[in-house]
């Protein structure tokens, strides 16, 4: 080969060969951004699941804030509820490192853990992360749901400030509120997104890692191939070189050898004509083989440095590669793959045993049947495992490789890599953990709510129980003691002392009375049985009633009781009449009687600008006032405080009148100077109704009934009752007016009586042994005629769902123990239509009512008029009329009569203050 034809076919060698190293340096710069996608792939990974689990988190930092303080009423953990909403919503700056344990710090001492960052809102920064519109879906809808759940948080911390200090009674409502069914299933509402967020996420990015790593060894063994070729054609090159030589082989051995030494700068001589030889060609290119070798030192300087970042890049990624000659048996590890395995290389050849002797012995026979599958085409190996170091600790390896086979198919070389997975391998497991003892504290807490709902529900059915036979057994006995005494105080023949015992009695059990109701209504409040009539109501009237009922009590201590004329509130409204009346005879009533100079002012007026609209009374008096110590104790039940424990009075008023106030919806509050006077101020929701709606009621009571009117029908009275006293009292009552009766001392003797005698009415007791009330009235109406029959409930219960339980049975109406006699006569009127003549029967001359003036009143003794007064004030209706009674002057007996008749007991008491 002549030196023109050899040099184009080297040069061709030498430009392949150059073109290879491009290509590689490409193909090698292209992996490395292939592996920092993998790596950029696991972090978007990483803070998606952060972000996530911020959500999730920060719906628990919230409900654990709320719940603390509801049970602590400390203002620290409503200040952090705030900031977790604020930071949440990107209305203050986020904390550095928030992810972190944060908020169980700061609980410590109120310190920031970590510097501030920048404001974001958490919706954003999961919008910037990269999520899929399905995973930001359901992050939006447990974003949205979460946001939705504070309204309940802070309507708990908002009844937990209604009143200061805070009540129980709100504290377990506020709890209720916040640990019941509808809670915990909101709380479902944010978790099952957050949780499928995960799921999808985990399908993801899961994907997009092993996508990018599967890319990355496609590229790694391109790099393999590039290399493999690369170091052909340098192999070419040298024997397109070695052609080139034209000269003897010893003088060609010896240039060859000075030039491999390096003497490139060393002068060939050349003879003359032998400039187209070897020699003249190597003379001629000295100067270019010079600058050829100083080019291949910086080939061999870069390659050095290829391998180094190589070596480093395996170490950064915790991945090894390993190269097996199947044929040989002969491994080559990277220092990388040594060290995933812990071994020295220069103490451990690298064979397929050694290899094997390192893996535990459960997953030998693994790796072993991947291995011979992979051989033999069946499978690609691609393989997790464990080993076992050498200092006794074990890794999770998880290992692939491609095999080259020959031109028979047969496995030559086997090239592949290993990756440490222990500390993945680590989290999973953490995170499979976490999630199954999330589940487990979930069921626990459901279960023991569960049961501590049943034990409230027990709890609750054993007090109404209570409350049921207490009511019974305290009002049948004040039934007969009140009856009796009201009934032996019209006997002509008592004298004064006999008179005098029996009002003692009487007034004695009246109070014993209003304080079984004061408790029991108070325990009802309790049980949650109260329940609050809505109906129209002429608001003026009341208002002008119950201060015409106060003011002659006012006059009588010489204090002014005035209503303020400035006052402007609606006249007819809807809502609890009776309890309304009694917050304002309460409220009123202790201003009076605490009072000692000065007077008490009223006002009623509506709060500017709210909707609802909401009514605002004021009940302010002169009095000494009440210390700042004493302002909650008057709230408490059977609690009176300086002056007002000196006072008469059972201290449950500002109690039940609170309770009232909270049950319609309003607030209570004091504000009291000790020694200038108090102002208690009511605060109540109000719907407004027309005038049109109002009914007003006439006085149906014309006097004291005697008998029945001539020509009324004789009609049979069965008494079913079991007390001896109670049976008396209403024998006497019926027989007064001439009735025949019959008594049954339970229900199953009423049903003989009345399948015997076919009574027209019965009064029936509801509590009674061998066959109560309810099981007796429904058999009756099973009898023939048992439709036609009136029946009366005559029961001590004080609630009003066994009135509903009674009349749901076949009952007509409902007396409650103790009565007054005219409710009984008033029942069997409207039940057969009796009608009775009265013990003063009025004249149409008699109309006209005596105009009571001072001079009349003065005329009657002291003493009854004292009486009188006190009688009217209590409102002791059958005191009243006994003492009436005993006044001698008929004109002044009637008129008085017709005003108590018709309860116009203000007029009465003014024309005794005028005394």
């Amino acid at each position: 080969m002549s030196l023109k034809n050899s040099l184009p076919d080297f040069s061709r060698n030498l430009w392949l060969t150059m073109g290879l190293f491009v290509v590689v340096s490409v193909t090698f710069g292209f992996y490395a951004y292939l592996e920092k996608q993998v790596d950029h792939a696991n972090e978007l990974r990483l803070q998606s699941f952060l972000l996530a689990d911020e959500l999730r988190q920060s719906s628990d930092d919230l409900t654990r804030m709320v719940r603390t303080y509801v049970v602590t009423g400390d203002p620290l953990y409503k200040q952090h509820y705030r900031e977790i909403l604020d930071i949440r919503e990107g209305r203050i700056p986020r904390p550095v490192a928030y992810g972190d344990i944060y908020w169980d710090l700061v609980l410590a001492d109120n310190q920031r853990p970590r510097p501030r960052g920048q404001a974001a809102p958490l919706l954003e920064l999961m919008r910037q992360a990269g999520f899929t519109e399905g995973e930001f879906a359901r992050l939006a809808q447990a974003k949205a749901n979460s946001d939705m759940l504070t309204r309940p948080e802070f309507a708990a911390m908002a009844l937990i400030e209604s009143t200061v200090p805070v009540s129980e009674d709100n504290r377990l409502k506020a709890n209720r509120m916040l640990n019941d069914a509808s809670y915990h299933q909101a709380k479902y509402g944010i978790m099952r997104p957050i949780s499928e967020c995960y799921q999808m996420m985990e399908q993801r990015t899961s994907g997009s890692v092993h996508a990018a790593e599967r890319l990355a060894t496609l590229v790694r063994l391109m790099l393999i191939a590039f290399g493999l070729l690369l170091a052909f054609t340098l192999w070419r090159a040298y024997r397109a070189l070695y052609a080139t030589l034209g000269c003897s082989v010893d003088e060609l051995q010896g240039r060859i050898a000075s030039l491999g030494r390096g003497e490139f700068f060393s002068v060939i001589p050349v003879a003359r004509g032998m400039d187209d030889s070897v020699l003249g060609w190597l003379s001629a290119m000295q100067i270019n083989l010079a600058q050829l070798d100083a080019g291949r030192r910086q080939v061999e300087d870069e390659l050095r440095k290829t391998q180094s970042n190589l070596i480093a890049a395996q170490k950064l990624a915790a991945i090894g590669s390993w190269e097996w000659d199947v044929r040989n048996d002969v491994a080559n590890w990277s220092d990388e793959t040594y060290r995933i395995f812990g071994i020295d290389k220069d103490e451990l050849k690298a064979h397929r045993e050694n290899f094997l002797d390192m893996i535990l012995a459960e997953d030998r026979g693994k790796v072993d049947q991947a291995l011979t599958a992979a051989l033999s085409g069946e499978s690609q190996y691609d393989i997790e495992y464990r080993v076992c170091l050498a200092d006794g600790t074990n890794k999770v390896i998880h290992a692939r490789a491609e095999i080259i086979r020959d031109a028979e198919a047969k496995p030559t070389v086997m090239t592949g890599t290993v990756q440490d997975i222990t500390q993945r391998k680590h989290a999973e497991e953490e995170l499979r953990h976490y999630k199954d003892h999330l589940e487990e504290e979930v069921q626990q807490r459901t279960a023991d709510l569960v049961l501590a709902l049943n034990a409230a529900d027990a709890a609750n059915r054993a007090k109404s129980v209570f409350l049921a036979n207490m009511s019974h057994e305290l009002r049948t006995p004040l039934n007969a003691v009140l009856g009796f005494s009201g009934m032996m105080r019209n006997d002509p023949l008592l004298s004064k002392g006999q008179r005098e015992n029996l009002d003692i009695i009487n007034r004695s059990g009246e109070y014993l009375l209003a304080l079984i109701n004061d408790v029991l209504e108070m325990a009802r409040i309790e049980a949650g049985r109260v329940q609050l009539e809505s109906a129209p109501i002429d608001l003026g009237a009341l208002v002008l009633d119950v201060t015409e009922m106060m003011q002659l009590r006012a006059q009588q201590k010489g204090l002014q009781l005035r209503v303020d004329q400035s006052s402007a509130f609606p006249r007819y409204i809807r809502g609890d009449e009776a309890r309304l009346r009694q917050i304002l005879i309460n409220l009123v009533g202790n201003a009076v009687k605490f009072t000692r100079q000065g007077g008490v002012t009223v006002r009623f007026c509506m709060k500017p600008n709210v909707t609802p609209q909401r009514l605002l009374i004021e009940i302010e008096d002169t009095g000494p006032g009440i210390r700042l110590d004493d302002k909650e104790k008057i709230f408490e039940p059977f609690v009176q405080v300086g002056e007002a424990a000196a006072q008469k009075g059972t201290g449950l008023g500002l109690t039940i009148t609170r309770q009232f106030v909270q049950l319609m919806g309003g607030t209570i509050s004091l504000e009291s100077t000790f020694g200038l006077g108090a102002t208690f101020r009511v605060e109540l929701p109000v719907e407004l109704a027309d005038s049109a709606e109002v009914v007003t009621s006439a006085a149906a009571v014309k006097g004291e009934i005697v008998g029945l009117a001539p020509g009324q029908p004789e009609h049979r009275i069965l008494i079913v009752e079991d007390q001896p006293e109670n049976q008396l009292l209403l024998s006497q009552l019926m027989a007064r007016i001439g009735l025949p009766v019959r008594v049954a001392g339970n229900g199953e003797q009423a049903l003989a009586l009345f399948e015997r005698w076919h009574p027209d009415l019965i009064w029936m007791d509801r509590r009674m042994p061998v066959m109560d009330g309810l099981e007796a009235a429904r058999r009756i109406r099973q009898l023939p005629g048992g439709t036609e029959v009136k029946i009366v409930a005559v029961t001590a219960s004080a609630f009003k769902e066994q009135r509903d339980e009674m009349l749901a049975a076949g009952m007509d109406d409902f007396v409650r123990k103790p009565y007054r006699f005219n409710e009984i006569y008033n029942c069997l009127a409207n039940q057969l239509g009796v009608q009775y003549t009265y013990a003063q029967a009025l004249s149409a001359e008699d109309d006209r009512d005596m105009v009571l003036t001072e001079k009349v009143m003065s005329a009657l003794p002291e003493r009854l008029r004292c009486e009188l007064h006190e009688a009217l004030e209590s409102l002791e209706d059958a005191r009243i009329r006994a003492i009436i009674g005993q006044i001698g002057d008929t004109d002044l007996q009637k008129s008085l009569i017709r005003l108590a008749d018709n309860y116009d007991y203000p007029a009465i008491l003014k024309a005794l203050q005028t005394n």
